[in-house]
C-alpha cells in the first residue's frame, strides 16, 4: 500500500511459488490475466534460488527453551501443527538416534547465549527419522537494545545441505543449483554460522513475532523516498502489518511496478498517532486525510468510523493463520503513521525471484546504503504471499551477480535503455567478484559510480599504469556499447577519464602531412574513422589513423591488468570486445565521443590538428582579403568547393563578406582553443564554440576532425559530447569554484536542498534533478540529447 492506493477488487489466490519461477502474488489492483501467471524461464530470464522459507523455530532465550513460533516450512518438515508445538520444547522431536553428545554441546552453547551449529537425527510426528543441521542464532526483538530475547533456529535437512555448502563456497560461475538429494553422515562436520546469519535471523524473528511493518515502494518513487529519509524529515506514509512469518497477505500493488520495499521495526515507530484499517479496506488516505487550522489530522469519507486498533489487526492475522490452508490470502491492511528519517528501517524485501527484479532490489539496497550509511549492512529477503519471508543470503546474492556477469554476450537490440528502471549495485560489498565480472555486470546492468572508480584505480595502479587504464577504459566502454546500455557507457567515461586526465600531461604531437588524420580538410566531408569500441578494428596490431590499437590489442592490454588484479592462480580469460561492427545509438555515440575527445586531447593529437586548422584558416583569410579581383575569384572557387560538401551554401554569403567574417571569428576561437593552458579552459572554450553551431557547416566539419570524430557525430551528438567532457574535466577540481566559475555563475534561485546522487550514479542524479528539483543551476546542460526523453519518462511514468 502506498500513498496513492486505489479501490480494487479482492485479491486472488495463486499457486505456491516454484523453483525457476517467479512467485509473483496476487495483488489488490486489477491486472491482466498474464500478470497472474508466474514468469517461466522461456518467457524471461529467471534466477532460481531456494525460494521456500527455511524451517524456522523460535524459542525463549532461557532454559528449557520453550517454543514460541514455528513457520509453515517447519510444520511441513516435522509434521506437528503450531498448536502442538508452541508452548512445548524441542524434546518432542528427539528419539533413539538423537545424539546426546550433540545435545549437550548445543545446550552448553545456548546457556552461554552463543551461536550454535549441530547435526542431529530427529523424528517427525509420524516417527520417521530425518538427518539435519540445526543453526541457532541468539537475537533480540528490541530496536534500541541488544538484550537477547530469543533463539532462532534453522533446520536444514540433509537433502538441502549440498546446496547450503555450495552457497558457502560459491565461486563466480553460471552453474545452477543441484537438485539431487545428498546424504551426509552424522560424523560430517556441520557448517559454521556466518555473520550475515545474525541479521537474517533477526529479521525472520521480527516477521515471526509480527514486529515487522512493510511498505511496497513503486519503482519510480525510490529516489524521492530515499531523499526524504536522508534529509530526516517527518512525513506520513502507509505501511502494512503482515501475519506471522510474512505469509498469507497480498501486498499492495503489482509486482511489476513495485518490485521491492522496506521493512521497519514496529517498536521503533510511534503508533500513538497512527491510523489503522483492516484488510480489504482501501483508505485512500491521500484523498481522505486533511489537516485542520491547528495542524491536526482529520479523517473524512467514513475513514474515522472504519478505523481499528493494533490488537484488532493482530487478532485478524491470528485468525487467518488458524484457518485452513485453502483459505484465500488476506488483502493488505493499512497503518498510516509518521516516519522520521531512517529510524526503524531494518531490511529490504523483494517480491519476485526474477533475475532483473532481484538486481533491482540489490540496487535499492545500494542506494539506501549510499545515502544512509548508518543502515549498512541491510539484509535482503524474499517476501511473497504464499511463501512468506525467506532470507536471501549473501552467497545467493553473489551467485546471482556472478551468473549475470557470466552470461553469453548478446546485443539487446529491442531494449530501450531509457525506459527501464535502473538502480546500480555497489560491488564493493562483493569482493569475490573479479574485475572482469564487475565490468561485465556494469555493461549488462550497472554498478555504482564509486564501485567503478575504485575498480579503475585498482586496474591502473591508482592511475599510474596509463596503458592498462586506457585499455580497460576502452574495453569497458565496448562492453556497454555492445549491450546497448547508454547510462553504463556514460558512467565508464565519467569514472575512468578523470584518472586518465590526471595521469597524462598534454603533449603536442608533431604534424606529419603524410599521416592520415593529422591534416584537417576544409573542402571535403569529414573522413570516416574506425573505432575499436565499435568492433571496427579487429586485428591484434591493427591501428587507426590516430594510433588507437584494435580490439584484440586493447583486449590483450586489458587482460594483463585484469589478470594482475585477480587472485593468484586465477585462470580467468578475457573475451575480446565485439569483433562485429556495431551501429550504436546517438546516446552511445555521445559517451564514445567524450572518451575519444578527452583521449585525443591528453595525447596531444588535438593540439596538432588545431595548429594545422589555424594555419589553413589563416591562409584562406589571407587569400580572401587580397586585392578585390583576385579575392572575388578566390571566393567564387571557394564557394564552388564548399557547395560540393554543403549543397545549401549561398554564393552571396561568400561574395558579400559574411563568410570571411564568420571564418575570421572561427579562426580566433580556434586560436584561443589552441592556446588553452589546461583542460578546464580547453573544454570551456570548446563548449562555447559548439553551443553556437546551428546547422552542419565548415565549423562543424573542422571540429569533428579536431576532436577525432567522424561524420557519424552530428551537431547534436557533438554538443552532447562536449557537455559530458565538460562534466568530466570539472570533476577533477571537485570544488564549487571550478563548477561555477568557468561556465557561468550558478543561479541558486529555484534550487532545492536534497541529497546528492552524483557519487552513486549519474542517471539517478539527472532523474532527481527532474523529479525533485536541481541542487544547483548551471548555464550548461549535462545531457542535452537525453534530457527530453528522460523528462518524459520521469514525469509520465513511461517505464510502466
Amino acid at each position: 500500500m502506498s500513498d496513492t492506493c486505489s479501490l480494487s477488487p479482492p485479491p486472488l489466490s495463486l499457486p505456491p511459488p516454484q523453483l525457476s519461477r517467479d512467485p509473483d502474488t496476487a495483488e489488490s489492483s486489477p491486472r491482466r490475466s498474464s500478470d497472474l501467471v508466474p514468469d517461466s524461464p522461456s518467457r524471461r530470464d529467471s534466477f532460481s534460488p531456494l525460494t521456500l522459507a527455511p524451517a524456522l523455530v523460535v524459542t525463549t532465550v532461557d532454559p528449557p527453551f520453550t517454543i514460541e513460533h514455528v513457520n509453515t516450512s517447519w510444520v511441513r518438515l516435522c509434521g506437528y501443527t503450531p498448536a502442538e508445538a508452541v508452548g512445548g520444547t524441542l524434546k518432542l522431536l528427539q528419539g533413539p538416534l538423537t545424539s546426546d553428545v550433540e545435545l549437550q554441546k548445543l545446550h552448553a552453547t545456548l546457556s552461554n547465549l552463543g551461536r550454535a551449529s549441530v547435526r542431529l537425527t530427529n523424528y517427525t510426528k509420524s516417527g520417521e527419522p530425518f538427518l539435519h543441521t540445526l543453526l541457532v542464532e541468539p537475537v533480540s526483538d528490541q530496536y534500541d537494545s541488544n538484550a537477547l530475547t530469543h533463539f532462532v533456529g534453522r533446520l536444514i535437512p540433509a537433502a538441502d545441505e549440498e546446496t547450503e555448502a555450495q552457497l558457502d563456497s560459491v565461486q563466480p560461475s553460471p552453474s545452477w543449483w543441484p537438485h539431487a538429494p545428498h546424504t551426509f553422515s552424522a560424523s560430517t562436520p556441520p557448517p559454521s554460522p556466518k555473520s550475515s546469519d545474525e541479521a537474517d535471523a533477526r529479521l525472520l524473528l521480527l516477521f515471526a513475532t509480527q514486529l515487522a511493518l512493510v511498505k511496497t515502494v513503486k519503482n519510480d518513487d525510490w529516489l524521492a523516498l530515499v531523499n526524504r529519509l536522508a534529509l530526516g524529515e517527518a512525513f506520513r506514509t502507509s505501511l502494512s502489518l503482515p501475519p506471522a512469518h510474512g505469509a498469507g497477505m497480498a501486498l499492495f500493488g503489482r509486482v511489476s511496478s513495485g518490485v521491492a520495499g522496506l521493512v521497519w521495526h514496529r517498536k521503533a515507530l510511534d503508533l500513538n498517532s497512527a491510523f489503522m484499517w483492516p484488510p480489504g479496506y482501501f483508505a485512500k488516505t491521500e484523498h481522505n486525510m486533511i489537516a485542520d487550522a491547528k495542524g491536526n489530522i482529520v479523517l473524512v469519507g467514513g475513514r474515522e468510523e472504519a478505523r481499528v486498533s493494533l490488537e484488532a489487526l493482530l487478532d485478524i492475522n491470528a485468525q487467518h493463520a488458524r484457518s485452513s490452508a485453502d483459505a484465500p490470502p488476506l488483502s493488505y491492511n493499512e497503518l498510516s503513521l509518521l516516519i522520521e528519517g531512517s529510524r526503524g528501517i531494518v531490511g529490504v524485501f523483494v517480491r519476485s525471484t526474477r533475475e532483473d527484479r532481484l538486481l533491482f532490489a540489490l540496487g535499492v539496497r545500494s542506494l539506501l546504503e549510499h545515502c544512509l550509511p548508518s543502515l549498512h549492512p541491510l539484509p535482503l529477503l524474499l517476501l511473497t504471499t504464499n511463501g512468506g519471508a525467506a532470507p536471501l543470503p549473501r552467497a545467493e546474492q553473489l551467485r546471482l551477480l556472478s551468473s549475470v556477469a557470466s552470461k553469453d554476450a548478446r546485443v539487446r537490440e529491442e531494449r530501450d535503455g531509457w525506459l527501464e528502471a535502473r538502480l546500480p549495485i555497489d560491488t564493493m560489498a562483493f569482493a569475490e567478484l573479479s574485475p572482469l565480472q564487475q565490468l561485465q555486470l556494469h555493461a549488462r546492468y550497472g554498478i555504482t559510480s564509486r564501485s567503478l572508480v575504485i575498480l579503475f584505480r585498482k586496474l591502473s595502479c591508482n592511475g599510474h599504469d596509463v596503458a592498462a587504464l586506457r585499455a580497460c577504459l576502452s574495453y569497458a566502454l565496448a562492453l556497454a556499447i555492445e549491450h546497448n546500455n547508454p547510462p553504463s557507457a556514460r558512467e565508464v567515461v565519467r569514472a575512468g577519464s578523470p584518472l586518465m586526465l590526471a595521469a597524462w600531461k598534454p603533449l603536442v604531437e608533431a604534424v606529419h602531412p603524410d599521416k592520415d588524420g593529422s591534416i584537417v580538410t576544409f573542402t571535403m566531408p569529414t573522413p570516416p574513422r574506425r573505432y575499436a569500441e565499435l568492433g571496427e578494428l579487429s586485428g591484434p596490431v591493427e591501428a587507426d589513423a590516430d594510433g588507437e590499437t584494435g580490439a584484440l590489442g586493447n583486449a590483450e592490454a586489458a587482460e594483463g591488468a585484469l589478470e594482475g588484479s585477480c587472485a593468484a592462480g586465477s585462470s580467468e580469460a578475457l573475451a575480446c570486445p565485439p569483433v562485429k561492427t556495431i551501429i550504436p545509438s546517438q546516446d552511445l555515440l555521445v559517451a564514445l565521443g567524450a572518451k575519444i575527445t578527452l583521449n585525443e586531447f591528453v595525447a596531444g593529437r588535438t593540439t596538432a590538428r588545431l595548429s594545422n586548422a589555424c594555419q589553413q584558416l589563416a591562409h584562406w583569410l589571407l587569400q580572401a582579403q587580397r586585392p578585390r579581383c583576385s579575392s572575388l575569384l578566390f571566393l567564387l572557387r571557394s564557394w564552388q568547393e564548399t557547395k560540393q560538401v554543403e549543397p545549401g551554401s549561398d554564393l552571396l554569403t561568400f561574395l558579400g563578406g559574411k563568410a570571411v567574417e564568420n571564418r575570421k571569428r572561427f579562426h580566433e576561437a580556434l586560436s584561443q582553443l589552441h592556446e588553452a593552458s589546461d583542460g578546464l579552459s580547453y573544454v570551456t572554450l570548446l563548449y562555447s564554440l559548439v553551443r553556437d553551431l546551428r546547422r552542419p557547416c565548415l565549423r562543424l566539419r573542422v571540429l569533428q576532425q579536431v576532436l577525432g570524430l567522424d561524420c557519424r557525430f552530428s551537431r547534436d551528438i557533438v554538443f552532447g559530447v562536449v557537455c559530458l567532457a565538460c562534466d568530466v574535466v570539472e570533476g577533477l577540481g571537485s570544488t564549487e569554484a571550478s563548477v561555477h566559475g568557468r561556465l557561468g555563475e550558478t543561479d541558486r534561485a529555484g534550487c532545492v536542498e536534497r541529497v546528492s546522487f552524483s557519487n552513486y550514479d549519474e542517471a539517478a542524479e539527472l532523474e532527481a534533478d527532474i523529479a525533485l528539483g536541481p541542487r544547483r543551476r548551471s548555464g550548461r546542460p549535462t545531457d542535452p540529447l537525453g534530457h527530453e526523453r528522460r523528462q518524459y519518462r520521469v514525469t509520465s511514468g513511461a517505464r510502466h
